[in-house]
């Protein structure tokens, strides 16, 4: 098997709508794995509005963990921004990270072609969607379409990937966390941006963190090629 080969196997490519926890779940997963002796990297690809910029990069990532993270230059940042210079910049960017471990992509919240280039370079994939989720209004926003009709993303995804999480988020309305192995199904809360400073996330829930090292435990076990 080749080397990229080897990478596309083991890269996990996190969707779903905006605000519902994606990038932050995408960040403490990459740093349960790399707590886990997994050489993790984390690319962060919602081009068009990142959770991280480079003038933020300091306050919330810790310094030990910058060598590991790829922030993408924004859509202000690129010139005549198209879905074809997405795809030769995304897949650019995922076959210059060296690591031996997994490869987290922080993906986009609307379904577009830009999309379908990350489905591309991934073999594995999870879905985040936070449980007050309107199918009508935001699966329209978002294009989560199938014949002009508008799909959950967990539908929507749902043949895209054999190896897919489902996950549930929570904010101030519910505290649960959980993972159910033979189902690829979890439910989270407290995945907020504004609880994690310079890496530190002794403000994210003790269960959630445990939930996530859960799923990164299974994630070990049975997504390395």
């Amino acid at each position: 098997m080749s080397r990229i080969q080897e990478k596309i196997n083991r890269s996990i490519l996190v969707l779903g709508p905006p605000h519902s926890g994606k990038s932050v779940f995408s960040y403490l997963l990459f740093k349960l794995l790399r707590s886990q002796n997994d050489d993790t990297n984390l690319m962060d690809a919602d081009y068009y509005s990142p959770t991280i910029d480079r003038r933020r990069m300091d306050r919330f990532y810790h310094q030990e963990e910058r060598d590991f993270i790829t922030i993408t230059p924004n859509s202000k940042k690129l010139t005549e921004l198209t879905e074809a210079n997405f795809r030769r910049v995304a897949h650019g960017i995922h076959e210059m990270i060296e690591n031996e471990g997994f490869i987290i992509i922080d993906g986009l919240g609307r379904h577009t072609l830009s999309t379908e280039s990350l489905l591309e370079i991934s073999n594995n994939l999870i879905i985040i969607c936070s449980n007050n989720y309107c199918v009508e209004e935001i699966s329209t926003e978002c294009n989560y379409l199938k014949e002009g009709t508008p799909l959950h993303p967990f539908e929507f995804y749902k043949s895209c990937k054999n190896n897919c999480i489902k996950i549930i988020t929570y904010y101030d309305d519910k505290e649960v966390a959980f993972f159910k192995e033979d189902e690829l199904y979890g439910e989270l809360f407290n995945l907020n941006r504004n609880a994690i400073s310079e890496g530190n996330i002794d403000r994210i829930s003790i269960q959630t963190i445990a939930t996530i090292r859960e799923i990164a435990k299974y994630i070990i076990n049975n997504w390395r090629i």
